[in-house]
């Protein structure tokens, strides 16, 4: 019975142990290919906005397309700045 419930524990142990690392574990950041394409994606749904007589869609495009810009941009900054730093690093 004693061996039962040190068992128990245990394995309430790892399992805490395992849910609580997950929320350690870094989220995937969009890199600076990924704010590219949503730059392109703004661009396209300003074009159509624009084409389909439809301000709203023209607005929410060119806002898209803006921040991803900037994001993209950013992201290319900081790249350049690690490998100012750090050096280049291999493919």
């Amino acid at each position: 019975m004693n061996r039962t419930r040190f068992s128990s524990a245990l394995m309430a142990v790892i399992l805490a142990v395992g849910i609580l690392s997950m929320g350690i574990a870094r989220p995937a950041a969009a890199s600076e290919k990924t704010w590219r394409y949503v730059t392109y994606a703004g661009a396209a749904a300003t074009a159509l906005g624009i084409a389909k007589k439809k301000p709203l869609i023209a607005a929410v495009g060119a806002a898209g397309g803006y921040l991803g810009y900037r994001k993209w941009k950013g992201e290319a900054k900081e790249r350049r700045e690690r490998e100012r730093r750090f050096g280049r690093r291999d493919r």
